[in-house]
């Protein structure tokens, strides 16, 4: 679902994907600094069940927000004539975003803040989701499985959409959620479309590097 439309008569729209179970206190400074910025803000809020250990489910999931959430901006963009959309996508919500993005092809830029580049190794390997693969595991799923049914989940499916826009990656080095490996394999799939990322490494972890781009971070 998303939160109603704030600063709605913005000449700018900025459309947030959370981490999951949300982006809390970090997203709330990042609206208020895109609102002081000019943008209209939408800021979607995913069930904390959009990643469980259900494999079908998951896909079920992700594929009605890639719908809906298409259907809702080609509709405000058809309305409102913004002379810029802005995705941001965080952790968990890069997923969303680069889904929709197949869909909804009207936006100018994109920011990806610890981006792996498939949600199935992502999940199997970060410390944040051992116990959806440990359950995963005594379904007799394992990553060779997960990876080839979650295939059209995996942001690096969608990196030719964001070819031609201008496009930032915030990416860190010493990640264990979304794996650094992921982040980098990433940017790789990215540049391999044709996307020429702008990206920006750190050696923070996960947490503090989606709060420090929300608290500083350009847009």
């Amino acid at each position: 679902a998303s939160r109603p439309l704030l600063n709605p008569k913005a000449p700018k729209l900025a459309v947030l994907f959370p981490p999951w179970h949300g982006g809390g206190w970090a997203f709330e400074r990042l609206t208020k600094r895109l609102v002081q910025n000019d943008y209209t803000v939408l800021s979607y809020v995913f069930h904390d069940e959009l990643l469980k250990p259900d494999a079908e489910q998951v896909i079920e999931s992700f594929s009605y927000l890639q719908n809906s959430v298409a259907l809702e901006l080609n509709n405000l963009v058809r309305h409102h004539k913004y002379k810029q959309v802005h995705l941001i996508g965080a952790s968990l919500g890069n997923v969303a975003m680069a889904m929709v993005s197949d869909r909804f092809r009207d936006f100018t830029s994109a920011t990806f803040v610890a981006a792996g580049a498939s949600l199935a190794t992502c999940m199997w390997q970060g410390v944040r989701t051992q116990h959806i693969r440990h359950e995963l595991e005594a379904q007799g799923w394992n990553q060779a499985t997960i990876e080839r049914k979650w295939v059209k989940l995996a942001p690096s499916k969608y990196a030719r959409a964001f070819a031609g826009k201008q496009v930032q990656a915030i990416v860190s080095k010493t990640d264990e959620i979304i794996p650094a490996k992921s982040q980098k394999a990433f940017v790789e799939e990215l540049r391999a479309a044709g996307v020429n990322p702008e990206v920006t490494s750190t050696l923070f972890g996960h947490i503090t590097t989606i709060g420090k781009y929300c608290l500083a971070g350009r847009f």
